[in-house]
């Protein structure tokens, strides 16, 4: 008996050694996926426009096929979850907690290194095609309101609204100016899915 005993906690002593091993390389993997994907955002990601393809194929739908695998995996919880002596109430709070933070979990780890994809590969092709100059209507010059605000300037690109963020200094310079006698020149190159990879570019006087 105590032979079994003992085999018995080597076993799970080796099972708890391995856990700890599973878990400090998911930590590991999670912490530099994060570090890269802001690391190139901050400093290495391009400015793309008309990108509103790049949100459908590199964002939702990886994360879509992210948020199935993820709600396979985690199944057994979640029976344990639905099963558990606890109130309604408080399965209710377990269940709406859990979609924020995968939805958080999903952008970080599926959307973000996702993204570094898309730019990458349309950087490549934009950068064998001619860049062209294209002028556009400026619609507003947006001075920073508070700490969750942003400098930017907008403005019309074929038809939709898109706009860069820029310093506070060039949108002051700018804010007591009427929008509609100002154009934003943009030097762009087409990347793919419609996009276009911007250059330069310069706010101008009609």
């Amino acid at each position: 008996m105590g032979k079994h005993t003992k085999l018995g906690k080597k076993q799970r002593s080796r099972e708890n050694a391995k856990d700890k091993r599973r878990e400090r390389l998911l930590g590991w993997l999670f912490g530099t996926i994060l570090v890269i994907s802001f690391a190139y955002r901050a400093i290495f990601q391009p400015t793309v426009i008309n990108d509103g393809n790049r949100i459908l194929y590199f964002n939702g739908i990886p994360m879509t096929l992210g948020a199935i695998f993820l709600i396979y995996l985690c199944l057994g919880w979640l029976r344990e979850l639905a099963l558990s002596r606890d109130k309604p109430h408080q399965k209710l709070i377990g269940y709406i907690i859990l979609v924020p933070c995968g939805i958080v979990f999903l952008y970080l780890m599926v959307a973000m290194p996702f993204d570094i994809v898309f730019y990458e590969v349309n950087r490549y092709v934009a950068n064998q095609n001619k860049p062209e100059i294209r002028q556009c209507q400026v619609t507003y010059f947006h001075k920073k309101k508070g700490s969750r605000d942003s400098n930017f300037i907008e403005f019309q690109f074929d038809g939709k609204i898109e706009y860069f963020r820029t310093d506070r200094e060039t949108v002051l310079s700018f804010a007591e100016e009427n929008p509609n006698e100002y154009l934003l020149e943009i030097e762009v190159r087409t990347g793919i899915l419609g996009t276009f990879q911007v250059e330069s570019w310069d706010v101008v006087k009609k």
